[in-house]
Protein backbone atom coordinates (compact mmCIF):
# COMPACT_ATOMS: atom_id res chain seq x y z
CA UNK A 1 0.00 0.00 0.00
CA UNK A 2 2.82 2.29 0.56
CA UNK A 3 4.28 1.97 -2.92
CA UNK A 4 0.94 2.96 -4.36
CA UNK A 5 0.95 6.13 -2.05
CA UNK A 6 3.26 7.45 -3.25
CA UNK A 7 3.58 6.45 -6.72
CA UNK A 8 0.36 8.76 -6.87
CA UNK A 9 2.04 11.66 -5.93
CA UNK A 10 4.63 11.08 -8.50
CA UNK A 11 2.48 10.90 -11.47
CA UNK A 12 1.00 7.52 -11.29
CA UNK A 13 -2.67 6.04 -12.07
CA UNK A 14 -2.62 2.56 -10.17
CA UNK A 15 -5.18 -0.19 -10.24
CA UNK A 16 -4.67 -2.94 -7.81
CA UNK A 17 -5.35 -6.40 -8.27
CA UNK A 18 -5.51 -8.62 -5.40
CA UNK A 19 -7.32 -11.76 -3.51
CA UNK A 20 -10.57 -10.68 -1.63
CA UNK A 21 -10.07 -11.04 2.08
CA UNK A 22 -12.61 -11.39 4.59
CA UNK A 23 -13.39 -8.20 6.43
CA UNK A 24 -11.76 -5.94 4.33
CA UNK A 25 -13.98 -3.45 2.34
CA UNK A 26 -11.96 -2.48 -0.91
CA UNK A 27 -14.39 0.49 -0.87
CA UNK A 28 -12.86 1.95 1.58
CA UNK A 29 -8.87 1.78 0.49
CA UNK A 30 -7.40 4.72 -0.92
CA UNK A 31 -6.99 3.52 -4.34
CA UNK A 32 -9.00 1.60 -6.39
CA UNK A 33 -8.34 -2.20 -5.93
CA UNK A 34 -9.68 -5.12 -7.74
CA UNK A 35 -10.27 -8.07 -5.67
CA UNK A 36 -10.52 -11.72 -6.72
CA UNK A 37 -11.41 -14.89 -5.89
CA UNK A 38 -8.85 -17.71 -4.02
CA UNK A 39 -8.78 -20.52 -3.00
CA UNK A 40 -6.97 -22.08 -0.37
CA UNK A 41 -5.61 -25.36 -1.33
CA UNK A 42 -3.18 -26.17 1.95
CA UNK A 43 -6.52 -25.33 3.97
CA UNK A 44 -8.63 -27.74 1.73
CA UNK A 45 -5.52 -30.74 2.24
CA UNK A 46 -5.75 -29.82 6.06
CA UNK A 47 -9.21 -30.25 6.03
CA UNK A 48 -9.12 -33.23 4.15
CA UNK A 49 -6.64 -34.85 6.41
CA UNK A 50 -8.25 -34.00 9.79
CA UNK A 51 -6.01 -31.37 10.87
CA UNK A 52 -7.23 -28.89 13.37
CA UNK A 53 -8.62 -25.65 12.17
CA UNK A 54 -6.71 -22.23 11.48
CA UNK A 55 -4.68 -20.52 8.99
CA UNK A 56 -2.63 -22.59 6.64
CA UNK A 57 0.44 -20.75 7.96
CA UNK A 58 -0.03 -21.40 10.99
CA UNK A 59 -1.09 -25.37 10.98
CA UNK A 60 0.83 -26.78 7.97
CA UNK A 61 4.60 -25.07 8.87
CA UNK A 62 6.46 -24.48 6.20
CA UNK A 63 10.42 -23.29 4.94
CA UNK A 64 12.00 -22.18 7.75
CA UNK A 65 9.37 -23.70 10.63
CA UNK A 66 10.14 -27.02 9.14
CA UNK A 67 13.01 -27.03 12.01
CA UNK A 68 11.19 -26.85 14.92
CA UNK A 69 8.30 -28.18 13.93
CA UNK A 70 5.93 -30.96 15.02
CA UNK A 71 6.83 -33.89 13.75
CA UNK A 72 4.89 -37.18 13.31
CA UNK A 73 3.53 -39.25 9.65
CA UNK A 74 0.80 -37.72 9.41
CA UNK A 75 2.24 -34.14 9.67
CA UNK A 76 4.68 -34.90 7.40
CA UNK A 77 2.78 -36.65 4.97
CA UNK A 78 0.04 -33.45 4.96
CA UNK A 79 2.86 -31.26 4.33
CA UNK A 80 4.35 -33.06 1.78
CA UNK A 81 1.23 -33.18 0.09
CA UNK A 82 0.76 -29.42 0.62
CA UNK A 83 4.22 -28.51 -0.42
CA UNK A 84 3.63 -30.35 -4.33
CA UNK A 85 0.17 -28.98 -5.00
CA UNK A 86 1.10 -25.41 -3.98
CA UNK A 87 4.15 -25.07 -5.93
CA UNK A 88 5.70 -22.50 -5.74
CA UNK A 89 4.18 -21.42 -2.55
CA UNK A 90 1.20 -21.44 -0.56
CA UNK A 91 -0.71 -18.83 -2.58
CA UNK A 92 -0.76 -20.66 -5.88
CA UNK A 93 -4.37 -21.04 -5.42
CA UNK A 94 -4.32 -17.50 -6.24
CA UNK A 95 -2.90 -17.89 -9.45
CA UNK A 96 -5.62 -18.77 -12.09
CA UNK A 97 -8.01 -15.88 -10.99
CA UNK A 98 -5.29 -13.10 -10.61
CA UNK A 99 -4.01 -14.18 -14.21
CA UNK A 100 -7.84 -14.03 -15.45
CA UNK A 101 -8.62 -10.57 -14.23
CA UNK A 102 -4.37 -8.70 -15.21
CA UNK A 103 -5.40 -10.01 -18.29
CA UNK A 104 -9.46 -9.00 -18.80
CA UNK A 105 -7.50 -5.05 -17.40
CA UNK A 106 -5.10 -5.55 -19.56
CA UNK A 107 -7.32 -5.93 -22.67
CA UNK A 108 -10.15 -3.33 -21.47
CA UNK A 109 -7.81 -0.43 -21.12
CA UNK A 110 -4.42 1.29 -21.79
CA UNK A 111 -1.82 0.61 -19.12
CA UNK A 112 1.75 2.06 -19.29
CA UNK A 113 3.52 -0.70 -17.11
CA UNK A 114 2.72 -3.95 -14.88
CA UNK A 115 4.39 -3.85 -11.44
CA UNK A 116 4.58 -6.86 -9.26
CA UNK A 117 6.40 -7.22 -6.05
CA UNK A 118 6.95 -10.56 -4.32
CA UNK A 119 6.80 -12.51 -2.30
CA UNK A 120 4.83 -14.64 -2.49
CA UNK A 121 6.80 -15.85 -5.59
CA UNK A 122 3.61 -17.06 -7.62
CA UNK A 123 2.86 -13.59 -8.43
CA UNK A 124 5.99 -13.74 -11.04
CA UNK A 125 4.24 -16.00 -12.97
CA UNK A 126 1.36 -13.84 -13.68
CA UNK A 127 3.50 -11.21 -14.35
CA UNK A 128 5.60 -13.22 -16.72
CA UNK A 129 2.14 -15.08 -18.56
CA UNK A 130 0.07 -11.46 -18.41
CA UNK A 131 2.02 -8.70 -19.30
CA UNK A 132 1.92 -9.16 -23.23
CA UNK A 133 3.30 -5.80 -24.62
CA UNK A 134 3.60 -3.65 -21.81
CA UNK A 135 6.80 -3.67 -19.73
CA UNK A 136 6.86 -5.93 -16.71
CA UNK A 137 8.75 -4.81 -13.30
CA UNK A 138 9.35 -7.56 -11.32
CA UNK A 139 9.85 -6.19 -7.82
CA UNK A 140 11.76 -8.79 -5.49
CA UNK A 141 11.92 -7.83 -1.99
CA UNK A 142 13.17 -11.74 -0.96
CA UNK A 143 15.07 -13.70 -3.05
CA UNK A 144 13.80 -16.48 -4.72
CA UNK A 145 15.93 -19.57 -6.43
CA UNK A 146 19.19 -18.50 -4.21
CA UNK A 147 17.14 -17.92 -1.16
CA UNK A 148 18.39 -20.38 1.53
CA UNK A 149 16.88 -19.26 4.83
CA UNK A 150 14.00 -22.19 3.88
CA UNK A 151 15.00 -25.79 4.09
CA UNK A 152 13.92 -27.37 0.61
CA UNK A 153 15.04 -30.31 -1.65
CA UNK A 154 17.61 -30.80 -4.12
CA UNK A 155 14.85 -31.36 -5.93
CA UNK A 156 12.52 -28.44 -4.98
CA UNK A 157 15.76 -25.82 -5.46
CA UNK A 158 16.41 -27.19 -9.13
CA UNK A 159 12.21 -26.73 -10.02
CA UNK A 160 13.00 -23.02 -8.29
CA UNK A 161 16.20 -22.21 -10.45
CA UNK A 162 14.60 -23.26 -13.33
CA UNK A 163 11.40 -21.09 -13.04
CA UNK A 164 12.96 -18.28 -11.87
CA UNK A 165 15.08 -18.44 -14.45
CA UNK A 166 12.39 -18.81 -16.91
CA UNK A 167 9.95 -16.46 -15.12
CA UNK A 168 12.09 -13.30 -14.34
CA UNK A 169 13.31 -13.57 -18.31
CA UNK A 170 10.20 -11.86 -19.29
CA UNK A 171 10.92 -9.00 -16.85
CA UNK A 172 12.01 -5.51 -18.46
CA UNK A 173 13.73 -4.41 -15.19
CA UNK A 174 14.37 -6.12 -11.66
CA UNK A 175 14.43 -4.09 -8.70
CA UNK A 176 15.38 -5.65 -5.53
CA UNK A 177 15.29 -4.73 -1.91
CA UNK A 178 19.23 -4.24 -1.32
CA UNK A 179 22.01 -3.19 -3.22
CA UNK A 180 23.67 -7.01 -2.55
CA UNK A 181 20.39 -8.58 -3.49
CA UNK A 182 20.08 -6.86 -6.48
CA UNK A 183 24.01 -7.43 -7.46
CA UNK A 184 22.72 -11.40 -6.74
CA UNK A 185 19.98 -10.67 -9.49
CA UNK A 186 22.05 -9.17 -12.12
CA UNK A 187 24.40 -12.13 -12.00
CA UNK A 188 21.36 -14.54 -12.59
CA UNK A 189 19.93 -12.08 -14.90
CA UNK A 190 22.95 -9.97 -16.81
CA UNK A 191 20.39 -8.76 -19.57
CA UNK A 192 18.03 -7.09 -17.90
CA UNK A 193 18.84 -3.83 -15.47
CA UNK A 194 18.24 -4.23 -11.91
CA UNK A 195 18.05 -1.86 -9.63
CA UNK A 196 18.30 -1.68 -5.93
CA UNK A 197 15.05 0.30 -4.01
CA UNK A 198 15.30 0.36 -0.65
CA UNK A 199 11.65 -0.56 1.16
CA UNK A 200 10.79 2.39 3.03
CA UNK A 201 8.37 3.63 5.78
CA UNK A 202 5.71 5.59 6.23
CA UNK A 203 5.87 8.81 8.07
CA UNK A 204 2.14 9.60 8.48
CA UNK A 205 1.60 6.50 10.54
CA UNK A 206 3.84 7.88 13.25
CA UNK A 207 2.63 11.51 12.76
CA UNK A 208 0.49 11.21 16.22
CA UNK A 209 2.44 8.55 17.98
CA UNK A 210 4.26 9.92 20.98
CA UNK A 211 7.61 8.98 22.80
CA UNK A 212 7.44 7.59 26.33
CA UNK A 213 9.98 6.10 28.54
CA UNK A 214 7.78 5.04 32.04
CA UNK A 215 9.04 2.11 33.13
CA UNK A 216 12.28 0.10 33.62
CA UNK A 217 14.31 0.00 30.56
CA UNK A 218 12.83 -1.58 27.81
CA UNK A 219 13.93 -3.91 24.99
CA UNK A 220 11.47 -4.47 22.41
CA UNK A 221 11.18 -7.61 19.40
CA UNK A 222 8.81 -6.86 16.49
CA UNK A 223 7.60 -10.09 14.17
CA UNK A 224 7.73 -13.75 13.49
CA UNK A 225 10.68 -15.84 14.58
CA UNK A 226 10.37 -18.28 11.75
CA UNK A 227 10.08 -20.94 14.75
CA UNK A 228 14.18 -20.59 15.73
CA UNK A 229 15.38 -19.00 11.95
CA UNK A 230 15.66 -15.75 13.58
CA UNK A 231 17.36 -16.97 16.78
CA UNK A 232 17.19 -14.95 19.85
CA UNK A 233 20.17 -16.99 21.84
CA UNK A 234 22.35 -14.65 21.99
CA UNK A 235 20.26 -12.24 23.19
CA UNK A 236 19.00 -14.01 25.64
CA UNK A 237 22.47 -15.61 26.82
CA UNK A 238 23.44 -11.68 27.35
CA UNK A 239 20.89 -11.00 29.34
CA UNK A 240 21.33 -13.99 31.82
CA UNK A 241 25.29 -13.25 32.16
CA UNK A 242 24.09 -9.50 33.22
CA UNK A 243 21.73 -10.78 35.55
CA UNK A 244 24.03 -13.61 37.50
CA UNK A 245 26.82 -11.05 37.71
CA UNK A 246 24.36 -8.41 39.26
CA UNK A 247 25.08 -5.66 36.58
CA UNK A 248 21.78 -5.36 35.56
CA UNK A 249 19.09 -5.67 38.48
CA UNK A 250 16.23 -7.99 37.26
CA UNK A 251 13.71 -4.85 38.42
CA UNK A 252 15.56 -2.51 35.94
CA UNK A 253 14.99 -4.12 32.22
CA UNK A 254 11.80 -6.00 30.52
CA UNK A 255 12.58 -7.53 27.07
CA UNK A 256 8.77 -7.59 24.98
CA UNK A 257 8.45 -10.31 22.45
CA UNK A 258 5.66 -9.11 20.26
CA UNK A 259 4.88 -12.36 18.55
CA UNK A 260 3.12 -15.77 18.53
CA UNK A 261 4.00 -17.68 21.44
CA UNK A 262 4.90 -21.10 20.91
CA UNK A 263 6.33 -24.53 23.08
CA UNK A 264 9.94 -23.58 21.82
CA UNK A 265 10.42 -20.03 23.00
CA UNK A 266 8.41 -20.50 26.14
CA UNK A 267 10.90 -23.42 27.09
CA UNK A 268 14.15 -21.10 26.20
CA UNK A 269 12.78 -18.36 27.76
CA UNK A 270 12.57 -20.70 31.26
CA UNK A 271 16.51 -22.41 30.61
CA UNK A 272 17.94 -19.07 30.42
CA UNK A 273 15.65 -17.84 33.92
CA UNK A 274 14.66 -15.05 32.27
CA UNK A 275 10.71 -15.89 33.33
CA UNK A 276 9.26 -12.16 33.66
CA UNK A 277 11.84 -10.53 32.28
CA UNK A 278 11.32 -11.91 28.84
CA UNK A 279 7.83 -11.04 28.18
CA UNK A 280 5.36 -13.07 25.27
CA UNK A 281 2.90 -9.95 24.23
CA UNK A 282 1.87 -12.22 21.35
CA UNK A 283 0.04 -10.44 18.06
CA UNK A 284 -1.02 -6.97 18.08
CA UNK A 285 -2.85 -4.02 16.38
CA UNK A 286 -1.22 -2.01 14.39
CA UNK A 287 -1.64 1.06 16.41
CA UNK A 288 -0.45 -0.60 19.76
CA UNK A 289 2.90 -1.80 18.51
CA UNK A 290 3.58 1.52 16.90
CA UNK A 291 3.33 2.73 20.29
CA UNK A 292 4.98 -0.03 21.83
CA UNK A 293 8.41 0.73 19.48
CA UNK A 294 8.25 4.40 20.43
CA UNK A 295 7.98 3.87 23.88
CA UNK A 296 10.85 1.23 23.85
CA UNK A 297 14.58 1.71 25.24
CA UNK A 298 15.88 -0.84 22.31
CA UNK A 299 14.23 -2.46 19.29
CA UNK A 300 15.87 -5.80 18.42
CA UNK A 301 15.98 -6.95 15.15
CA UNK A 302 17.82 -10.83 14.99
CA UNK A 303 19.48 -11.59 11.80
CA UNK A 304 19.87 -14.66 9.88
CA UNK A 305 23.61 -15.42 9.04
CA UNK A 306 23.08 -18.11 6.05
CA UNK A 307 25.09 -17.60 2.98
CA UNK A 308 23.04 -14.94 0.90
CA UNK A 309 22.43 -13.23 4.30
CA UNK A 310 24.00 -10.20 3.38
CA UNK A 311 21.89 -8.61 1.00
CA UNK A 312 18.74 -9.51 3.50
CA UNK A 313 17.17 -6.41 5.13
CA UNK A 314 13.75 -7.47 7.58
CA UNK A 315 11.13 -5.16 6.60
CA UNK A 316 10.75 -4.56 10.44
CA UNK A 317 13.64 -2.58 10.29
CA UNK A 318 12.17 0.00 7.98
CA UNK A 319 9.38 0.59 10.64
CA UNK A 320 12.03 0.64 13.53
CA UNK A 321 13.17 3.90 11.73
CA UNK A 322 9.65 5.45 11.69
CA UNK A 323 10.03 4.45 15.17
CA UNK A 324 13.46 6.43 15.91
CA UNK A 325 14.22 4.87 18.95
CA UNK A 326 17.50 2.69 18.86
CA UNK A 327 17.74 -0.19 16.78
CA UNK A 328 19.74 -2.95 18.53
CA UNK A 329 20.29 -5.45 15.17
CA UNK A 330 21.77 -8.89 16.83
CA UNK A 331 23.81 -11.94 14.54
CA UNK A 332 24.29 -11.94 10.91
CA UNK A 333 27.02 -12.17 8.62
CA UNK A 334 30.40 -9.93 9.04
CA UNK A 335 29.28 -7.21 6.56
CA UNK A 336 25.69 -6.76 5.50
CA UNK A 337 23.21 -4.22 4.49
CA UNK A 338 21.68 -4.18 7.74
CA UNK A 339 24.70 -2.92 8.89
CA UNK A 340 25.28 -0.30 5.96
CA UNK A 341 21.57 1.28 6.90
CA UNK A 342 22.81 1.40 10.48
CA UNK A 343 25.98 2.92 10.01
CA UNK A 344 24.54 5.58 7.37
CA UNK A 345 22.00 6.76 9.59
CA UNK A 346 23.48 5.95 12.70
CA UNK A 347 20.32 5.17 14.09
CA UNK A 348 21.39 1.59 15.97
CA UNK A 349 24.11 -0.87 16.18
CA UNK A 350 25.00 -4.45 14.90
CA UNK A 351 26.57 -6.75 17.06
CA UNK A 352 27.96 -10.15 16.53
CA UNK A 353 28.96 -11.42 20.25
CA UNK A 354 27.23 -11.55 23.55
CA UNK A 355 29.49 -9.12 24.56
CA UNK A 356 28.95 -6.71 22.47
CA UNK A 357 25.09 -7.10 23.44
CA UNK A 358 25.72 -6.86 26.90
CA UNK A 359 27.82 -3.66 26.39
CA UNK A 360 25.00 -2.57 24.34
CA UNK A 361 22.20 -3.49 26.70
CA UNK A 362 24.26 -1.50 29.42
CA UNK A 363 24.23 1.46 27.39
CA UNK A 364 20.53 1.26 27.23
CA UNK A 365 20.05 1.22 30.74
CA UNK A 366 22.12 4.43 31.39
CA UNK A 367 20.28 5.99 29.01
CA UNK A 368 17.30 5.01 30.44
CA UNK A 369 17.87 6.59 33.79
CA UNK A 370 19.24 9.69 31.79
CA UNK A 371 17.39 10.37 29.13
CA UNK A 372 16.13 7.98 26.36
CA UNK A 373 17.51 8.30 23.15
CA UNK A 374 15.69 9.89 20.00
CA UNK A 375 16.77 9.40 16.63
CA UNK A 376 16.59 12.57 14.55
CA UNK A 377 14.14 12.80 12.15
CA UNK A 378 17.03 13.66 9.45
CA UNK A 379 19.27 10.42 9.60
CA UNK A 380 15.81 8.40 8.78
CA UNK A 381 14.79 10.56 6.12
CA UNK A 382 15.95 9.14 3.29
CA UNK A 383 14.06 5.50 4.15
CA UNK A 384 10.69 7.07 4.25
CA UNK A 385 8.45 6.32 2.07
CA UNK A 386 8.39 8.92 -0.53
CA UNK A 387 11.90 7.97 -1.45
CA UNK A 388 11.41 4.53 -1.60
CA UNK A 389 7.94 5.98 -4.44
CA UNK A 390 10.05 8.40 -6.00
CA UNK A 391 12.63 5.41 -6.71
CA UNK A 392 9.87 2.81 -7.98
CA UNK A 393 8.45 6.21 -10.16
CA UNK A 394 11.81 6.41 -11.96
CA UNK A 395 12.08 2.89 -12.83
CA UNK A 396 8.52 3.11 -14.49
CA UNK A 397 9.57 6.00 -16.02
CA UNK A 398 12.30 5.19 -17.65
CA UNK A 399 10.54 1.50 -18.83
CA UNK A 400 7.81 3.84 -20.77
CA UNK A 401 10.33 5.87 -22.01
CA UNK A 402 12.57 3.11 -23.71
CA UNK A 403 9.42 1.41 -24.78
CA UNK A 404 8.42 5.37 -26.65
CA UNK A 405 12.11 5.27 -28.02
CA UNK A 406 11.64 1.78 -29.45
CA UNK A 407 8.57 2.30 -31.20
CA UNK A 408 9.55 5.59 -33.00
CA UNK A 409 12.98 3.54 -33.70
CA UNK A 410 10.57 0.90 -35.43
CA UNK A 411 8.34 3.58 -37.02
CA UNK A 412 11.33 5.11 -38.89
CA UNK A 413 13.36 2.17 -39.44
Amino acid sequence: MRIIKYLREFGWDVDVVTARVAGRNAADLPFRCIETGYVDIKAAIKHLAGRHTGTTPATIPSGGLRSRAASGWALRATRLAADFVTYPDEYAGWLPFALRKVRQLLSSRQYDALLTTSPPVSINIIGALAHGNIPWVADMRDLWAEDDSTERTLLQRSFDDKLERLTLSHAAVLTASSSRSAKRFARRFPGIECVPISTGFDADEWSDVTFDAQGPCTLLYAGNLYNGKRDPTVLFSALRGLFRENLVQRSDLRVDFYTAESAWLLKMIHEYDLDGIVRLRGVVDRRNILTAERRADRLIVLCWDGPTAEGIVPGKLFEYLGARRPILAIGGTETSNVRDILDETGAGVRCLTCEDVRREILRAVREHREAPRIISQAAVRAYAGEHCGSDFAMVLDSVVEKRIALRRQAAGA
